[in-house]
C-alpha cells in the first residue's frame, strides 16, 4: 500500500513538473489524508507492541518477545515511511504553490506593462478633453 501511494505522490509530482495544467489541491490533500489515516493506525500498534516488548508482567517467553521486537521494528520502519511520504507531499505542495506564485507573477508583470502602455494616453486624452470644456 506504502508503494503504491509513493508511486501515486510520484505521478502527482511528474505532472506539476511537466507543467500540465490542472488544480492538484484536491490530489495533495487526498494523498495526506490517506497518510495521516496509516500515521493513525501505526502509532497505537507501536505502542502495543512496545508495551507487549516490554513484558511487565512476565507472562511473554523470551522467544516470543524477541518476535514482538521484531514486529516493533517493521511498524517503526512503516511508519517512519509514512512521516517521509507526508514530507515528500508536503514538498510537492510548496512547489505547486511555488508554480502558482510563479503564473500569477506574469500575469502581474502583463498588467504592469498595460499599464504603463496605457496610463500615459490616458492622462493625454484627460488632458485635451478638459482644455475642450
Amino acid at each position: 500500500m506504502l508503494s503504491n501511494l509513493e508511486s501515486e505522490i510520484s505521478g502527482v509530482e511528474d505532472d506539476l513538473l511537466e507543467g500540465r495544467t490542472k488544480n492538484y489541491t484536491k490530489d495533495i490533500l487526498m494523498l495526506k489524508n490517506k497518510l495521516l489515516f496509516l500515521k493513525k493506525h501505526y502509532e497505537p500498534l507501536l505502542d502495543i507492541v512496545e508495551d507487549l516488548t516490554e513484558n511487565e508482567n512476565k507472562i511473554i517467553d523470551k522467544k516470543s518477545i524477541a518476535y514482538f521486537v521484531i514486529l516493533f521494528n517493521r511498524i517503526e520502519r512503516l511508519n517512519r515511511k509514512v512521516g517521509n511520504l507526508r514530507d515528500y507531499v508536503t514538498q510537492i505542495r510548496e512547489s505547486y504553490q511555488a508554480q502558482l506564485d510563479i503564473n500569477l507573477n506574469n500575469t502581474m508583470k502583463l498588467f504592469t506593462v498595460l499599464t504603463a502602455v496605457f496610463s500615459p494616453l490616458t492622462l493625454i486624452a484627460g488632458w485635451y478633453d478638459n482644455t475642450s470644456i
